[in-house]
């Protein structure tokens, strides 16, 4: 997801703005929010920038507890207001925060731990601010 605001007086603008309308900066940064997931046996975590099913085959490096997942086994679904998940019926429910959101969409936040079966990560926000000067 992408945000952008005036570098000056940090008012939040279009993306097709060249310039404040407020103080006239020609200054603009775009703000990029990416969705990590964290397992402490992975040194690579997941990023997931945009909207996305995912299941068993993307989490295979996050030990054997993978096995639990199916092929595809939730959405992460990205909004102009954030970051949502939504479980998809499989096997083994999706838990958020140890609530089943099977067939639920639900936002994210950061910390949340999202668990099928004995497989568990935690939901991280990364982001990154890139200085556009027009």
């Amino acid at each position: 997801m992408n945000t952008f605001r005036c570098k000056a007086c940090n008012k939040k603008l279009n993306k097709d703005d060249k310039f404040c309308p407020d103080c006239g900066s020609k200054k603009i940064i775009q703000i990029s929010r990416r969705i990590i997931f964290c397992h402490p046996e992975v040194k690579h975590q997941l990023s997931v920038h945009k909207t996305l099913i995912l299941g068993r085959n993307h989490f295979r490096l996050y030990g054997d507890n993978y096995k639990f997942l199916s092929p595809k086994q939730f959405q992460i679904i990205q909004t102009d207001s954030g970051w949502q998940i939504k479980g998809l019926p499989a096997p083994n429910p999706t838990l958020l925060n140890n609530n089943d959101i099977t067939e639920k969409t639900v936002g994210l936040q950061e910390g949340d731990v999202v668990k099928i079966g004995n497989f568990e990560i935690q939901v991280k926000f990364i982001e990154q601010k890139i200085d556009i000067e027009y």
